[in-house]
């Protein structure tokens, strides 16, 4: 039997470089609960890579936990990460200009690596049934 892939586990993600430096608000949320903590508005400098499947309508939504973990890091309080399942916001649409997936990261790929290569990667996902394909 074939192994399907399924769309939602391929990154498919429309990405985006700033212009110039741009301001964003981004989300932390507790370590521990996971629960929303605060936000707060950083400059995004000129060059930054972001990774968007919402397009740009008036304010630009992007996926705040694939940021430099530098940028984002230098904000966060004690006991708070960058949210990991939310998006962060940036006011200015025309700050973001479309460009291609990045030379660095492999296609449909995230970039996360597995020591062992492809075999180990498969330990970690439960493929679904055809049923759900």
């Amino acid at each position: 039997m074939a192994l399907q892939c399924i769309k939602k586990y391929l990154n498919i993600d429309t990405y985006y470089k700033t212009n110039k430096a741009t301001k964003a608000k981004i989300f932390y949320d507790k370590v521990s609960s996971g629960q929303s903590g605060y936000s707060k508005t950083v400059t995004l400098p000129k060059g930054t890579i972001v990774a968007s499947d919402l397009g740009k309508n008036s304010k630009f939504y992007f996926y705040e936990n694939r940021l430099n973990y530098g940028l984002v890091n230098k904000y966060a309080k004690k006991g708070y990460v960058v949210g990991a399942h939310s998006y962060g916001v940036s006011v200015s649409p025309s700050s973001f200009k479309k460009i291609s997936t990045p030379s660095y990261l492999p296609t449909w790929s995230y970039g996360n690596l597995y020591l062992g290569g492809a075999s180990a990667a498969k330990k970690f996902y439960e493929y679904p049934c055809e049923s759900e394909c």
